[in-house]
């Protein structure tokens, strides 16, 4: 149906490994992409908006000050940049994903608390299978989390961005698939 602004929202089902629990879901384990509470998809677009939500989600919910945004999505052009055009990009986010998608602290910005991120879950799956001694029970838990991903971690965000977050996800990700295969052997 139309939302009231006359946009189009479109309801899909979720993605392999996503879930639906009424709070905002981002996915990163690909393209970076938004679920919101009620269940509408939401693409984000523009770089400065995929960049915020892909710094915001990499900091699990701990604020960060405008002037390191600044610094993180402007670059080299930070210095001539003032924190209203972070302002900017944060009402931007909000208009996409809700006024309270992302929070006003005294320290800075950071996503709400309700937020899920799929990197989370798949983290917290692989975690589990390690834990278990049933091969059989391992290899299903790594299976359901190696299918949560779509593509490359953070697709869209700039590297620098999100580079540390990338690579570690990358590793866990390889570790995953190198136990799925030792799971599949026995």
């Amino acid at each position: 149906g139309n939302s009231p602004s006359g946009r189009c929202k479109t309801r899909s089902s979720p993605t392999p490994g996503a879930w639906f629990d009424g709070r905002m879901h981002l996915a990163v384990l690909g393209p970076l992409h938004a679920r919101l509470s009620n269940g509408t998809d939401v693409p984000l677009a523009g770089q400065r908006v995929l960049d915020l939500v892909a710094v915001l989600a990499t900091r699990r919910g701990r604020p960060i000050d405008a002037a390191t945004l600044r610094e993180l999505l402007w670059g080299e052009e930070a210095g001539a940049i003032g924190d209203s055009a972070v302002h900017t990009v944060i009402a931007r986010v909000r208009r996409l994903l809700g006024v309270d998608a992302v929070t006003t602290t005294p320290f800075g910005y950071r996503l709400a608390e309700s937020t899920t991120v799929d990197a989370d879950q798949f983290a917290h799956e692989v975690a589990a299978a390690r834990r278990m001694q049933e091969p059989r029970n391992r290899v299903d838990v790594l299976e359901r989390a190696l299918a949560m991903w779509r593509g490359p971690a953070f697709l869209g965000a700039d590297d620098h961005v999100v580079a540390a977050e990338r690579v570690r996800l990358h590793e866990l990700r390889s570790g995953s698939v190198e136990a799925l295969v030792d799971g599949l052997l026995l």
